[in-house]
């Protein structure tokens, strides 16, 4: 499948990387979570509909967020999460049952494991456990209701216990601290909250008639919620809301994570205009708003899922509609939720107030053409590094001697690289693309 990609990449304060990137294809695609990976690499998952067939999509990306594999299988349900050894397991319905299986991130495989008995079972999530164990959330449809099904594995995908939530649309399901469970579903109208003890045991339910949730975990001592026109919710362990803030109005969160710092990050959407678009946001241990920001273009652009990075940064994916149909988005923030997307050939970082370096991207062959201003200064060094800081090259040239100067890039791979230009009184980088 070819998949026109554009990533909008920039290096944010402190080092942290962070892109804004797009997914459009001839297909309708939603990606639903995204798993952060030990190499800063990431794997996002959704689904994809199109003229033809529905089908499962798992897409590999680097460290900026471009696709660099890409796999569509049916049927369209599939989702995973990584192994406390840093392996990738992804639960899916496939011939004719709800199957689990453990692989490195090599592709290697380490064990599959299929449940017949519940291949009715959609799965919406699956998470790691303190145990090394996995619980996979799903919904089970027939023709009277619909229900939550929880099922819980040991840590080589056996089966341990299943419970059941009926009348239940299921959302999101997470582990606190002491190994007992929370999850949120729709329930009529309204939502309920579940908590269960490590072994599946209900410890509590508490009905909401009047507020949606789309996310929940335990969170110092408590409950906190994400709810649709409701924003963050904090919730005691007796079922009675402590606060709720949405900030401003038309505010959708629809995901929520505990920071670094012991606060929340949410994200979801925030209507600007006519126009629906990405709302990122930080709070405090009160509900006070610390940060918030917001992206996008088109319409309709919703973030449905966010997740912590190593950086302290934070990943948020979602969909926006362009042209009739749905597309992809990857947001990859710094910790305060900013990016600066400036475009394939911008300058990432600057010194001083001059625009001295010109590449043509991307570059064929064997050579690359720098177009380097005149009025740059007498002298200027160019250095080629790997996206790993590795030099590759360094040169010397005079903006006198030509204008146009060219790298000999032979003997680099296929790859991103970053081209740095120093003069007496500028500074100037560049992403360079090579397809050798």
């Amino acid at each position: 499948m070819n998949i026109s990609i554009i990533s909008l990449i920039t290096f944010a304060f402190q080092g942290a990387i962070s892109f804004l990137g797009t997914y459009p294809t001839e297909y309708n695609d939603f990606v639903s979570s995204v798993i952060v990976l030990p190499e800063n690499d990431y794997i996002l998952f959704g689904s994809t509909d199109s003229p033809f067939s529905q089908g499962s999509r798992m897409m590999w990306t680097n460290m900026f967020g471009d696709c660099v594999q890409d796999s569509i299988s049916p049927p369209a349900n599939i989702n995973g999460c990584l192994s406390m050894d840093s392996c990738l397991v992804t639960v899916s319905t496939q011939q004719n049952a709800l199957c689990l299986q453990k692989t490195t991130l090599d592709g290697t495989p380490c064990w599959t494991v299929a449940f017949p008995e519940y291949s009715e079972h959609l799965p919406r999530e699956i998470i790691s456990c303190n145990d090394g164990g996995y619980v996979i959330l799903s919904q089970l449809e027939n023709a009277r209701t619909t229900s939550s099904q929880i099922l819980k594995t040991d840590a080589f995908g056996e089966f341990q216990w299943l419970t059941s939530h009926d009348d239940s649309s299921p959302i999101r399901i997470s582990q606190g601290a002491y190994g007992n469970f929370i999850t949120c579903d729709i329930h009529g109208t309204g939502g309920r909250i579940f908590t269960l003890s490590s072994s599946g045991q209900l410890q509590n339910q508490f009905d909401f008639p009047d507020h949606i949730f789309r996310d929940v975990i335990f969170w110092n001592g408590v409950i906190a919620a994400a709810a649709v026109e409701d924003g963050f919710i904090c919730i005691d362990n007796s079922g009675s809301i402590l606060w709720s803030y949405a900030h401003f109005s038309s505010v959708e969160i629809y995901s929520i994570i505990e920071t670094s710092d012991g606060n929340l990050a949410g994200t979801g959407s925030i209507m600007e205009g006519s126009q629906r678009r990405t709302y990122l946001a930080k709070t405090d241990q009160n509900g006070g708003l610390l940060w918030n920001n917001t992206f996008g273009f088109g319409d309709s652009f919703r973030s449905i899922f966010m997740t912590a990075c190593p950086d302290n940064g934070f990943c948020s994916i979602g969909g926006y509609i362009s042209d009739g149909s749905m597309n992809s988005f990857f947001i990859k923030t710094d910790s305060l939720g900013t990016i600066e997307p400036q475009g394939i050939e911008s300058e990432y970082s600057t010194m001083g107030q001059n625009r001295i370096l010109r590449i043509a991207n991307p570059s064929y062959g064997n050579t690359v053409s720098l177009f380097v201003q005149q009025t740059a200064g007498t002298g200027i060094t160019l250095i080629v590094t790997n996206i790993y800081g590795r030099i590759e090259e360094t040169i010397s040239v005079l903006p006198e001697e030509s204008f146009e100067n060219r790298i000999d890039i032979t003997g680099l791979e296929t790859g991103l690289y970053f081209v740095t230009a120093i003069t007496s009184n500028a500074h100037n980088t560049l992403k360079l693309t090579v397809m050798n």
